[in-house]
């Protein structure tokens, strides 16, 4: 029996030939993505700050993003957050229907936010103090910082300070409206626990960030002429009216570098950095 091996060989060609036209043939991915609300190739946030990516890829069947402080996200538009300051490289890496992959890098910059000044912006007594003559008084403020998971006992006769560790004490100052607002300036810059200004009165129940306490005390204090002390502003006051914190935001604007966060006729003033 005669082999043709010539045709054999041609039909070996002609199968290949026509199984691979078979294969299907796909495009390569492009990968993109875009910071929400800004066009920018950079983004500049605040620790806790949200961070939300929106996907601009083509032709992505799957995503991998690395955040740049050894997280990875993997859906196409993920929001996340930096608890800490500094520069991180966001990388999204995509994969094709053909097993194809393109990467594109963008950078997040985190910064602190600072306060370097404590402000007295009135004097009105929200604690509702025993009745007493304003004139020739002298002012002070304190910032104290609850700690973590630690329990203060409730102020006797309905003051509504705990006794938190103090950071800051101003000296006493005489003041009248005409003279407000007026600032302290605080001896070193003070770099805010951004999850204790987002604080809960239950030590049981931590807030979003994992702080449980009773977080930062803004307070304004007045001693009247006869040398008696009064408190008449304090951001734990809300504590005794809702199991929420009482610090607020007063005009804090990143984009212009202004930092103003407090409760009532006091606030801390800063930027960031």
């Amino acid at each position: 029996m005669k082999v043709n091996y010539l045709a054999l060989g041609l039909l070996s060609l002609a199968t290949a030939a026509c199984q691979k036209d078979l294969a299907p043939s796909y495009p390569a991915p492009t990968a993109d993505f875009a910071f929400n609300g800004s066009s920018a190739s950079d983004l500049t946030v605040a620790t806790y700050d949200k961070v939300q990516l929106i996907d601009h890829s083509t032709r992505a069947v799957s995503y991998h993003y690395t955040l740049g402080n050894d997280s990875v996200r993997t859906t196409a538009s993920p929001s996340f957050s930096y608890a800490k300051p500094g520069i991180y490289t966001v990388t999204l890496t995509v994969q094709g229907p053909g097993s194809q992959t393109a990467t594109v890098s963008k950078r997040v910059r985190v910064l602190e936010r600072v306060a370097r000044q404590v402000v007295i912006q009135n004097l009105n007594d929200e604690v509702n103090s025993p009745q007493h003559n304003f004139t020739n008084g002298t002012y002070w403020v304190v910032v104290r910082l609850g700690e973590n998971r630690t329990q203060y006992p409730q102020p006797a006769n309905g003051n509504p300070s705990f006794e938190a560790p103090i950071l800051y004490q101003s000296p006493k100052v005489t003041l009248t409206q005409a003279s407000l607002p007026y600032a302290f300036t605080l001896p070193a810059p003070l770099l805010l626990n951004y999850p204790a200004l987002r604080s809960y009165a239950s030590q049981n129940i931590p807030n979003n960030l994992g702080y449980a306490g009773v977080g930062y005390g803004l307070e304004v204090y007045e001693q009247d002429a006869n040398g008696t002390i009064y408190l008449l502003t304090s951001s734990y006051l809300p504590y005794y009216r809702a199991q929420s914190g009482g610090i607020t935001d007063f005009g804090t604007n990143l984009q212009q570098n202004i930092l103003r966060v407090g409760y009532g006729g006091i606030y801390l003033s800063g930027n960031f950095e």
